[in-house]
């Protein structure tokens, strides 16, 4: 009978303790999470922010773009290789797609509108 009163002592203790435990939403991170680089596009500065669960933020105009000017989305990094997509805050019907490899603190590669990666070439430093 003691043992009985002990298992379901136990057992009530294991029951509450799980309760009171909850999942928290641990955030993805790679190398690039929460870095920023910058470079210029056809003479244009621009500002690549990656952050946490493969968001991107792309500020057309640099760090001090204005929001007509920000595309958000997301990427893909894996064997240096960088493959992001992003969209116009303001207008979805402007994308861009880029396709890079980072090599030290520089990405380069192409970027198209919409979905295609071919087309003009750009290269962004790590700030």
């Amino acid at each position: 009978m003691k043992l009985k009163q002990t298992l379901f002592g136990l057992l009530a203790l294991v029951v509450i303790t799980a309760s009171s435990c909850k999942d928290e939403d641990i955030p993805f991170k790679d190398s690039l999470s929460n870095t920023t680089f910058v470079g210029t596009f056809d003479g244009i500065p621009v500002a690549i922010k990656f952050g946490e669960d493969t968001k991107v933020t792309l500020l057309d105009g640099g760090l001090d773009a204005d929001v007509d000017h920000t595309y958000k989305g997301s990427y893909a990094y894996s064997s240096n290789v960088v493959l992001f997509s992003v969209v116009n805050v303001n207008d979805a019907t402007i994308r861009f797609s880029f396709s890079g490899t980072l090599n030290a603190n520089v990405i380069s590669g192409t970027f198209g509108q919409g979905a295609l990666t071919v087309g003009d070439s750009f290269t962004v430093t790590k700030q």
